[in-house]
């Protein structure tokens, strides 16, 4: 379990930068993500950095591997679309 919660943020962390990279360019997608990285560093209340023993450890980190999953299958959808425009 403690794999799991040292791995799951990293991955999301992972997939943020890339997406938005691919998305927005690579300034503002660089900002964008350090920005969300750094909000979850200095909160008082973490979010996305939970262990184990925190209540809802398993909801919260299935979450952000289904939104994940779901940042990347925009990907697809973004290479798709560019495809067919030209």
């Amino acid at each position: 379990m403690y794999l799991v919660s040292s791995v799951i943020p990293v991955f999301f962390f992972g997939v943020i930068g890339f997406v938005t990279i691919l998305w927005l360019g690579q300034k503002l997608g660089l900002a964008l993500t350090l920005f969300i990285w750094f909000s979850q560093v200095f909160m008082k209340k973490k979010l996305l950095f939970q262990t184990p023993g925190d209540d809802y450890f398993l909801v919260i980190h299935m979450m952000i591997f289904g939104v994940s999953i779901l940042l990347l299958s925009s990907v697809l959808l973004k290479r798709r679309f560019s495809v067919n425009t030209k």
